[in-house]
């Protein structure tokens, strides 16, 4: 029978008493919400226990009756999950605590039931007067670190934040309760929502495969724990005529990347793929998160300065805003002034916050965030600028002007951004006000700490100490060797592949030599995880897993589906949905249905169970927004970019016929954005003696014999970026190329050394005439210089061309900067760039001296 009002009080209070007796002294150290959460545990007991034999929909009436509204219901969840007789209150506790972390209205209601059992002015009545100062002191330390409302004065009354009795206050006995709802609602969210933030930053790609090689379990590894301090080059334009910007020596401004996004407000940060641009942001991001809370499990990685201490830091992914610009928006958008755009664009930014807040149950934290942005006390990271796809670009871009324009003008400080994007999708135009910074390669030393890192978190998992020395040993030396040859340093340099190689040697100790081999035997292990795991599972599940060939082929054809959403614009049905996916994003029914095929897994069961398995046991995917249970509810994406490129090439490489490049010509029509997929899924492919020589009949197509114009723009320009597809294939090995002596008879081909001509032929058209944009152009003629450049011109002393520069006063420099300079000698300056000659002017004309040319000479391999 469910207890009335009285004896669930009664019985509260009594509960509340024999669990201040029975904390030991361990309990009494723990952290001061812990004496929180064991109070609450108390009074949610009595109605607990009642609930043995009855449904449990049975625990909202007496909540209702009590409290009213949603927190009714939210506690009664929590009622339903936690009290059974098995538990102990200890996990009782633990678990409230948990859905506290997970969901900030459980705080408010929560302090709502305490105030109404009047549990926390009963609990201490039967203790010492040591024991009470002790939880005088403790439950206040609590309540102020929780935010809450109420607080104990000096007499052991429970009130709230301020010192009068307010409007709707309530009189219990003796104790005044003052609870401003609204008020302390949005300070008490605050550690809710750096808690779930924290959490959400220092999580990591693929941490379903961090277990040891015999089989040990570990805890998940997170970003904080392996996380080492990135460096940058500051590549802002320097003054005109200046001889730093005409030398190009920009090694004197090389620092820490964290330092760096503290001397300027607004900052942009490029890197390679895998450069570490993502994590550099979620663990600056943690790291604010933790400074503020001040947790003992929550440490910062790096020391953070006092005056970010005080900013909260929001983190966008920018595809989920390119998500909410339809088709109809963007044509609403095009139609209005200039300022109700920009209103119009903060807007749809404020949707985005919203609805994040809105998924981590954080809602009325909103109002809160938009006090902290009127006043300058926010750090607005904005990641992925080059995940939106080009045609929406110039709309991200102007969303974060606006940002920049309203808040910059409001606050009575400059609102520090941090916007991140692939190096080659940077333009320094696009962001004026940003301080550009490129993030920089690993060094020795770092890879040396990243190793040793890696290997010490196994201690005190069943590792001793010789053997974790060993291993760091081991792949020290492994990476070395990597790091010595130009060809294999990027894998022990960008922090993504190290990462994936620490990952590798962990299992197998024996590292691979070309990263396609990496992301291959990494993606192996995840599934070799999956079925050390299977013990555990349903038949059906185990059956399925067996097959290895068809999750292979399933992940490829996600991968290829959310890429292909990725770099299209927007179809015409998903621009006029209002509920629009991210860029990147697949809903789980979408997934559910597509492998569902006969070519996958023939079953909507089998489907569902393969998504919801590489969601919670893999880390391939990543779910979100909906129950753990109902992976068709939920979104879904690659935990990291690359892998996603790496499965979408293989899947779009093994698609394509050798006698068709169309599939290919298709994706090239959409801009470079499928370039690296294609490269990787090439690599992948002639490097895992899969259909060979397919690739090479590929590439022989990709780059006819003949090449006749379209009367479609777009697709004249694909057939000139596929040629560039090819020679950066051709570049795996030119001399299986050449080899082909077969295929030059053969007129559908003409391949072999007669494909390696007209290729060359075709790179210097794609520079000379602009066939493409000025960054393909220059990746042409890098392609040349490795196939070998065909102009004796440029080849040879004797053809190479001379502007005649003669004896006399010149101006150097433009505008202010510019002055009069006498060249005391004649010199040639050669037609074709040489860093060479181009240094040579410099020191003729006297803009450095010859020591200092020599010193940049040499950095430049000259």
């Amino acid at each position: 029978m469910l207890p009335t009002f009285a004896e669930w009080k009664t019985a509260a209070a009594n509960n509340a008493r024999q669990a201040l007796r029975n904390l030991t002294d361990e309990a009494r150290k723990a952290a001061p919400e812990a004496l929180y959460y064991t109070l609450c545990s108390a009074a949610l007991l009595p109605l607990g226990a009642a609930l043995q034999g009855l449904p449990p929909e049975a625990a909202q009436t007496p909540l209702i009756n009590l409290m009213g509204g949603a927190g009714a219901n939210l506690l009664a969840n929590i009622v339903q999950q936690v009290y059974d007789k098995r538990a102990a209150p200890a996990e009782q506790a633990a678990a409230i605590q948990q859905a506290a972390l997970q969901d900030g209205r459980v705080l408010d209601a929560l302090d709502e039931m305490l105030k109404k059992l009047d549990v926390l002015a009963q609990a201490p009545i039967q203790l010492r007067a040591d024991d009470k100062q002790w939880f005088a002191s403790t439950l206040e330390a609590a309540l102020a670190r929780l935010g809450s409302p109420l607080s104990i004065n000096a007499q052991g009354a429970v009130i709230g934040p301020q010192a009068s009795i307010s409007a709707g206050g309530d009189f219990v006995g003796r104790d005044k309760y003052i609870y401003n709802f609204y008020g302390a609602t949005q300070e008490r969210l605050a550690p809710v929502y750096l808690r779930q933030l924290w959490k959400a930053c220092v999580r990591i790609p693929l941490e379903a495969a961090q277990k040891s090689d015999d089989g040990n379990n570990l805890s998940p590894i997170r970003l904080n724990e392996i996380y080492i301090t990135l460096n940058v080059r500051d590549v802002a334009p320097v003054k005109r005529g200046s001889i730093q910007s005409r030398t190009g020596d920009e090694d004197v401004r090389t620092l820490p990347a964290r330092y760096a996004v503290t001397r300027n407000p607004k900052v942009l940060i490029h890197g390679v793929p895998g450069s570490g641009k993502s994590a550099f942001l979620r663990q600056m991001v943690a790291d604010l998160c933790a400074g503020q809370l001040n947790d003992a499990d929550k440490t910062p990685a790096t020391p953070v300065r006092s005056d970010l201490l005080a900013l909260c830091p929001v983190l966008t992914n920018l595809r989920d805003l390119a998500a909410k610009l339809s088709e109809n928006t963007l044509k609403e958008l095009e139609n209005l002034h200039h300022s109700k755009q920009n209103a119009k664009l903060l807007g749809i930014l404020r949707e985005v916050w919203r609805d994040d807040l809105n998924d981590k149950g954080l809602l009325k934290f909103e109002e809160a965030l938009d006090d902290k942005l009127l006043t300058g006390q926010v750090l607005l990271v904005f990641d992925g600028l080059d995940e939106v796809a080009v045609a929406l670009r110039s709309w991200i871009i102007k969303t974060i002007e606006a940002v920049r324009a309203r808040y910059d003008e409001l606050s009575p400080q400059p609102l520090r951004m941090i916007v991140t994007i692939r190096s080659r999708s940077f333009n320094p135009n696009d962001l004026p006000d940003f301080h550009p910074y490129q993030l920089l390669p690993f060094e020795p030393a770092q890879i040396t700490q990243f190793v040793q890192r890696w290997y010490e978190l196994r201690l005190g998992h069943g590792w001793s100490q010789p053997r974790v020395s060993k291993q760091i040993a081991d792949l020290q030396k492994a990476v070395d060797v990597l790091y010595k040859k130009d060809k294999t340093r990027a894998l022990v340099n960008t922090p993504l592949l190290l990462n994936i190689l620490a990952l590798v040697h962990l299992r197998d100790t024996k590292l691979p030599d070309e990263r396609v081999k990496l992301y291959k035997r990494a993606l192996e292990i995840l599934l070799d995880e999956w079925q050390r795991e299977k013990d555990l599972l349903s038949p059906a599940l185990k059956t399925l897993l067996n097959d290895n060939f068809k999750i292979m082929a399933a992940l490829r054809r996600i991968a290829f589906l959310a890429h292909e959403r990725q770099a299209a614009t927007q179809k015409q049905g998903e621009k006029q949905n209002p509920d629009a996916l991210s860029a990147a994003d697949l809903r789980g029914a979408e997934i559910v249905a597509e492998l569902a095929q006969p070519d996958y897994f023939g079953d909507e069961a089998k489907a569902r169970l393969f998504v919801n398995y590489a969601d919670l046991s893999a880390g391939l995917l990543m779910g979100h927004g909906g129950p753990e249970d109902k992976p068709e509810q939920q979104i879904y994406t690659f935990p990291h970019r690359t892998f996603q490129e790496y499965l979408a090439g293989r899947y779009l490489i093994l698609s394509t016929e050798p006698e068709s490049d169309e599939l290919i010509l298709d994706k090239a029509a959409e801009g470079d954005f499928w370039e690296l997929a294609v490269l990787l899924g090439a690599e992948a492919q002639y490097h895992g003696d899969e259909y060979r020589d397919n690739l090479r009949k590929l590439m022989y197509k990709l780059c006819p014999p003949s090449m006749q114009n379209t009367e479609v723009d777009h697709l004249n320009g694909a057939k000139w970026r596929a040629v560039l597809w090819a020679a950066q294939m051709t570049l795996l090995n030119p001399t299986w190329v050449s080899s082909d002596k077969k295929a030059e008879s053969k007129d559908i081909y003409q391949g072999g050394s007669l494909y390696l001509e007209r290729l060359k032929k075709r790179l210097l058209q794609i520079m000379r005439e602009r066939k493409l944009p000025a960054i393909e152009r220059a990746a042409a003629g890098r392609a040349l210089s490795r196939l070998g450049d065909p102009r004796p011109d440029v080849l040879t002393v004797e053809a190479m061309r001379f502007c005649h520069v003669p004896a006399g006063p010149f101006w150097l420099g433009e505008g202010k900067e510019a002055k009069r300079v006498t060249l005391k000698m004649i010199f040639g300056s050669a037609n074709t760039p040489s860093p060479t000659l181009s240094l040579t002017s410099l020191w003729l004309m006297g803009g450095i001296q010859k020591q200092r040319m020599r010193r940049i000479g040499l950095r430049q391999g000259i």
